[in-house]
């Protein structure tokens, strides 16, 4: 095609798929001059379309006439298939015939084949049949004359020809020759027997041909007759026949000194077995080993009686020589006869046992089924006789940590020498005892004497625990007099406390090692828990006696404080004399303990309990000063100021670089200084108006008692009338109606009472301490006694102390360090009243007015007083 221009036109513009009819247009006609070829374009364009009809057309016929094609070429296919389905089935036709043909040829040949397969057959049983007959005539002769060595080669012959015909007995001949054959082998293997027994005499010496019972015994292994059994039971019997009647029971040379030339007597026995008789057995027989288990049951009853004779007169070191010579001697056996596998097992049929005399032990270990079925074992094969009777040595071993404890009790506490450990030497001469009678034990046994030590080691710790541990602990009271404890006293509750946590670590330790040495069924029989409290009660009972060596140490501190006239102090000054001196004394006792002391645990665990110790015998002897005035309240505050802080040093006194002390151990100090100080400012409350001094005590301390409201009269002090009109005020208060009312105003329980932490002096803090000492018990017995007997770098909640009989509880809501803290003035569920807030705002006012008192109040006593 062409355009206007005579220049031709793209064929593939309409063969495109993305063919556009006007993009066509605008090419066949570019400009309006090509509209004149109009006619032109036209023409070429019905040409194209009536040329691609054309070959669409043809396209047409030429598959019409593919398809034609392919239907004529099926037909043919089949046509094939059917013509070959027709020749298959004529050759399988013509094969069958074929098959029938060859059948009809074989016929006779097949009957010729089977007669002839009969008469072979029948001529190779008769055969056979008369070779057994000929060779159980030639047998039943030659053992006759007992040549056992011909009649080996014969034998092997005659049991090859009695397996043959285990399938044909049906018949009445073949059965019957069978029977012959079965019974000349039992009167072969019997005859063999009788031949063994004749051979040795009644001492027991041999007197027969060791070359024929040697072929004899190869007979007796090819039949495998249980009457080779019996005759390994009448060798060892004859065998050990003298030494049944060398060492009878009540001869004096069957005792247990004489123990070894009982083994002595085997190994010659042995000896002689090795050079004379091993050769003419089997090697697969076992008879040394035999011969030795034999000895074995027969020694292990003579001597279980002749312990049993002895009985208490048993002496303990004879027979511990005699166990460890049994023990020796079955080593020499496991190591001669290791255990090894045989080829052969013994005829489970046999029955029957030779006779033997009453001081023999019977054969039926020999005998029975299981006796040649394999080597037999040694390992405690004779001392076990032992075992019943080692409770003597038990007791021995019982008699010995006795009396080693008795001689620690006359030994005077020292450390143990070129050691790392800082223990009591006598922890570890105890423990190597203990080391000792456990290796020893265990090579005897393992059963019940091993758990008999056991219960001997448990009672040497309790016993060590209680005489040597709590029984040394240093006694500071007496009745004639009471003095501090001295530094080498300090040292050794130390080494107590040491000793009784390396005691306890070293229980742990025997107790896993004895479990995997016993016998599984006694496991769970092996414990010491019971010694490890009363390891875990010595450590608590010489934490104890620490916390009183160190507070009677400070006895002249709190006799010093007692002499300060408090109710005369006209100045508040540096901290007072007796604080100097208790501080001093607490560095230089807490520094010996910190360094005695192996175990951080039980440095923490002291600094607690001395802790409530000290601040409980501060608060007894705030109470023993009578009266304190104004200014000796603010000077004790001062003085507990710099308490706390030499507390808060305990855990790492002595240190160059002390790390900060834990927060637990904070808050405990806060808890204890806050008692002190909440009775300070009790005090420092003005006795005007008297309503608001009421007020302010309820508030510090909500559930005191009339008695703890005296106290605080008392040492502030006040005349009778004044306590007697205050008194009665406090009674108004605490009254029910009263009381109720002020709850419903305030709500403060001792629940809501803040714990005092280090920092800014709080406006309100806890509730405090008690003021006197319940009987003759000390302080520090009642910090001990209020956290039990373990405790550990967590202490629990002390036990309140109270102002009076029913005064409340510590506090336990803990607050944060540095922040100054004031009651809980809220409701019981968390509202504001007005009358509690116009109460904080009150008690906030007066203990500011304090504060600001005591900051200037110094000197020669000028200046304000709140």
């Amino acid at each position: 095609m062409a355009d206007s221009g005579g220049s031709p036109v793209e064929g593939d513009i309409l063969d495109s798929e993305s063919f556009r009819p006007i993009d066509c247009v605008n090419q066949l006609f570019p400009s309006e001059q090509a509209l004149w070829q109009l006619d032109v374009v036209a023409e070429n364009l019905r040409q194209r379309v009536r040329r691609t009809d054309a070959r669409i057309q043809q396209v047409m016929w030429a598959q019409i006439d593919t398809e034609r094609e392919g239907m004529q070429e099926v037909r043919r296919t089949q046509q094939a298939i059917r013509e070959l389905n027709r020749r298959i089935s004529a050759m399988r036709n013509r094969a069958e015939l074929s098959e029938d043909t060859v059948l009809n040829i074989t016929h006779d040949i097949k009957a010729l084949d089977s007669a002839k397969r009969n008469l072979v057959a029948a001529i190779t049983l008769l055969k056979r049949i008369q070779m057994l007959a000929v060779a159980t005539d030639q047998l039943r002769h030659i053992l006759g004359n007992r040549a056992y060595r011909e009649a080996s080669h014969l034998l092997l012959a005659v049991q090859e020809l009695r397996a043959y015909f285990t399938n044909y007995q049906r018949l009445p001949e073949v059965a019957k020759l069978v029977r012959d054959v079965d019974t000349l082998q039992r009167n072969l293997a019997q005859g063999i027997r009788q031949d063994f027994e004749s051979s040795f005499n009644g001492a027991g010496a041999f007197t027969g041909d060791k070359e024929r019972l040697k072929d004899a015994c190869e007979i007796l292994d090819l039949l495998a007759s249980p009457e080779r059994m019996h005759v390994v039971a009448h060798y060892c019997s004859t065998q050990l026949q003298p030494y049944t009647i060398i060492f009878k029971a009540n001869d004096e040379v069957a005792s247990l000194d004489n123990v070894s030339r009982r083994y002595a007597w085997l190994r010659r026995v042995l000896r002689t077995h090795d050079e004379e008789y091993a050769t003419m057995f089997p090697a697969d027989w076992y008879v040394d080993r035999h011969l030795c288990q034999r000895f074995a049951e027969l020694t292990r009853r003579q001597l279980t009686a002749v312990m049993t004779a002895e009985g208490a007169d048993l002496d303990v070191v004879e027979l511990l020589k005699a166990l460890q010579l049994t023990l020796a001697f079955e080593r020499q056996l496991q190591r001669r006869f290791p255990p090894t596998p045989i080829s052969k097992q013994s005829d489970p049929s046999a029955v029957g046992s030779p006779p033997v005399g009453p001081d023999q032990p019977s054969t039926a270990a020999i005998t029975a089924p299981s006796a040649l079925a394999g080597p037999p074992t040694f390992e405690r094969c004779i001392s076990e006789a032992f075992e019943p009777y080692l409770h003597r040595y038990v007791e021995s071993e019982g008699q010995r940590v006795a009396e080693l404890i008795e001689t620690f009790k006359a030994r005077p506490l020292h450390a143990e020498d070129d050691s790392e450990l800082s223990v009591l030497s006598s922890s570890t001469d105890l423990l190597f005892l203990y080391r000792e009678a456990l290796t020893r034990c265990a090579g005897f046994s393992t059963g019940k004497p091993l758990l008999d030590l056991t219960h001997v080691f448990a009672r040497g710790l309790t016993t060590y625990t209680s005489e040597i541990l709590l029984g040394k602990l240093p006694k500071l009271y007496t009745v004639d007099e009471r003095r501090p404890m001295s530094h080498d006293e300090l040292i050794q509750v130390c080494l107590i406390i040491n000793t009784a946590d390396y005691c306890n670590t070293s229980a742990a330790q025997l107790e896993r090692k004895l479990a995997a040495t016993i016998q599984p069924d006694l496991r769970d029989a092996v414990q010491f828990d019971a010694q490890r409290d009363a390891l875990f009660g010595a450590i608590h009972a010489s934490i104890k006696s620490l916390v009183r060596g160190v507070e009677s140490c400070c006895e002249s501190a709190f006799s010093a404080m007692l002499r300060i006239p408090w109710a005369t102090l006209d100045a508040v000054g540096d901290q007072s004399e007796y604080v100097t001196v208790a501080m001093a004394t607490l560095r230089l006792s807490v520094g010996v303990i910190r360094r005695s002391l192996t175990n951080g645990r039980y440095v923490r665990t002291f600094c607690d309990k001395f802790v409530e110790a000290f601040t409980s015998k501060f608060l007894s002897t705030l109470q023993k000063c009578r009266q304190v005035s104004e200014v000796g309240a603010e000077q004790m505050l001062l003085d507990i100021q710099a308490i706390k802080t030499v507390l808060l040093e305990l855990p790492h006194m002595g240190l160059d670089q002390p790390p900060p002390p834990p927060t637990t151990f904070v808050k405990l100090v806060g808890r204890g200084v806050g008692r002190i100080e909440a009775i300070l400012k009790a005090i420092l409350a003005p006795p005007e108006p008297r309503s608001a001094m009421v007020d302010n005590f309820l508030l510090l301390f909500p559930d005191a008692t009339l008695g703890g409201f005296q106290v605080v009269l008392d040492l502030k002090g006040l005349k009778k009338a004044e306590q007697a009109t205050l008194v009665e005020l406090f009674k108004q208060r605490v009254s029910p109606a009263a009381r109720q009312n002020t709850h419903r105003s305030l709500s403060l329980t001792s629940s809501h009472l803040p714990v005092v932490m280090p920092g800014p002096t709080p406006a309100v803090v806890a509730n405090p301490s008690t003021l006197a000492r319940i009987g003759e018990e000390t302080s520090a017995d009642r910090a001990f006694d209020s956290h039990g007997s373990d405790s550990t770098s967590h202490p629990s909640r002390p036990t309140t102390p109270r102002l009076g009989p029913s005064a409340s509880p510590l506090p336990s809501t803990p607050v944060d360090p540095g922040r100054t803290q004031s009651p809980d003035l809220a409701g019981e569920n968390g509202s504001w009243t007005p009358g509690s807030a116009r109460a904080s705002q009150r008690i906030n006012h007066n203990l500011r007015r304090f504060m600001s008192g005591m900051s200037i109040r110094k000197g020669n006593g000028e200046g304000k007083s709140f």
